[in-house]
């Protein structure tokens, strides 16, 4: 993983592949019936289909049977093929602002005068976007991009190694995941998350840190802002939370921005 770069190379959106699922199955087993009630096999009585539905078609029952599944079928998997790709252009959010402003000023008043010492992180809970998650530790892959969590351990958020612990003094960089082909990952809400929203990391130490949001943004993912991003005033405790967003892009397999949350350690306990 390139800096920045949070990576679903593969990843779609979710719901797309159950909703075409359903569309297809819905016009096989339709067709189906449709043939089943030319042949008159059907079993349906004829009252199983509302009259105030007949009377707009034609005059024949029988076509009129026909014509209503026919018609039913078409409207109903045409909508179900719309939501898909709905959902798929949709989410993450392509039309997302950035929100608040980045705290490059001193220590700020609310902060605990000296940061946490070295402690890994071990849970994460951000109750504004429905997060709950076990802490994973990351470094960099063979290529030097930093891990992304893989396997049964996909829909963890995953604390960078080489980042301060969250409470040191610097920018502490959690990343996330968020989508896969089977639905919303952990990261999903974040980009909703607005300037005053709390987040919470729970230590090894048995200390919590209890960041605010400051800001939300998003980036390029091939102009990727490195030092504004993990870097921080030094005598701060901050915190990075990362994850995928933008449009997705079926052609390069990834989505094209990164959103990211900007915290300062509001306190501790």
């Amino acid at each position: 993983m390139s800096q920045g770069k949070e990576g679903h190379r593969s990843r779609k959106q979710p719901g797309f592949n159950s909703l075409v699922f359903a569309s297809a199955v819905g016009f096989i087993g339709g067709w189906s019936l449709v043939e089943r009630l030319r042949s008159g096999e059907s079993g349906r009585s004829k009252s199983a289909i509302p009259s105030s539905k007949l009377s707009a078609v034609i005059s024949s029952k029988k076509e009129q049977r026909y014509t209503w599944v026919i018609n039913s079928l078409i409207v109903g998997g045409l909508a179900l093929l719309a939501l898909g790709i709905v959902q798929q252009q949709s989410a993450p959010s392509v039309t997302f602002q950035d929100k608040g402003t980045i705290n490059t000023s001193g220590p700020i008043t609310k902060a605990p005068s000296v940061a946490l010492p070295f402690s890994p992180p071990v849970s994460l809970s951000i109750p504004a976007a429905d997060v709950s998650s076990d802490m994973l530790h990351v470094g960099k892959d063979q290529d030097g991009q930093i891990e992304v969590p893989s396997g049964d351990f996909y829909n963890f958020a995953a604390w960078y190694k080489s980042s301060p612990t969250p409470g040191q003094a610097g920018a502490s960089v959690i990343i996330g995941h968020v989508d896969s082909i089977d639905g919303a990952s952990v990261f999903y809400k974040i980009e909703q998350l607005n300037p005053g929203d709390e987040i919470y990391v729970q230590r090894e130490d048995g200390r919590q840190a209890v960041f605010t949001v400051d800001a939300v943004k998003q980036y390029e993912q091939d102009n990727f802002p490195a030092e504004t991003v993990y870097l921080s005033n030094e005598n701060r405790a901050e915190l990075r939370l990362i994850t995928c967003g933008g449009a997705f892009s079926e052609t390069e397999g990834k989505y094209q921005k990164n959103t990211v949350v900007f915290a300062t350690l509001k306190e501790t306990s």
